[in-house]
């Protein structure tokens, strides 16, 4: 298994996750640690016991933005407002 790059508060989330697969914790008390509701403790905590603690990175980290411009967009967009506005 390679790297996982996770943030400070997902590596929160992966010890209390641990605690709840042991049954240290109920969901309620998981959810005012981590400040979310029941319903998404429960969703998260399929995902933890299918996938494990990559199941925890959001799903979008390492991925280009889709509002971002490509090149081209951005050149053209600095070519007219040099033109026009100068």
């Amino acid at each position: 298994m390679g790297n996982i790059i996770m943030s400070k508060k997902e590596i929160t989330q992966v010890s209390i996750f641990e605690q709840l697969s042991r049954r240290e914790l109920t969901q309620g008390d998981a959810a005012k640690i981590l400040g979310m509701t029941e319903r998404h403790i429960r969703r998260k905590l399929g995902i933890f016991k299918q996938m494990g603690i990559t199941g925890l990175v959001h799903k979008n980290r390492g991925k280009q933005s889709g509002l971002m411009w490509s090149l081209h967009e951005e050149t053209l967009a600095i070519d007219l407002l040099k033109s026009k506005w100068q």
